[in-house]
């Protein structure tokens, strides 16, 4: 994997865990995981844009029920765990989160000035605001 592929990869994951909020889990087994060569780092930062975008819809979509059910990541028919949406969530974006730095894209360590959305759910715009 080339850094391009790895960067387009680590912008396009809020949106891509968002819409894992539609199913209850995930069979590993069924993972086709090739990420495109980027041509630019124009590429890359709208792909991160367009992310988080659909995160945000996603997550506003999603109910209490949902957030507190059960989500389960198999191997075939082996369960390998499962734990609330809500809890998963959490854990993956934390481990993100730093990540981005490491290729110039938003870093969620503390809310803008006058917001009540953490950074790490903004765009890029609103962030450099």
């Amino acid at each position: 994997m080339s850094l391009g592929q790895l960067g387009i990869h680590i912008a396009t994951v809020p949106g891509a865990l968002a819409n894992l909020v539609q199913d209850d889990g995930f069979d590993v087994s069924q993972a086709k995981f090739e990420p495109p060569q980027p041509k630019s780092l124009q590429e890359i930062l709208d792909a991160f844009d367009a992310s988080v975008g659909e995160a945000e819809t996603r997550l506003k979509e999603m109910t209490d029920e949902k957030a507190h059910g059960r989500w389960t990541l198999k191997l075939h028919d082996k369960e390998l765990f499962s734990k609330p949406w809500i809890g998963i969530l959490r854990s993956i974006m934390s481990l993100v989160s730093p990540s981005r730095a490491t290729f110039g894209l938003p870093q969620a360590a503390r809310h803008s000035k006058g917001s009540r959305r953490p950074s790490v759910h903004k765009r890029r715009s609103e962030v450099h605001e």
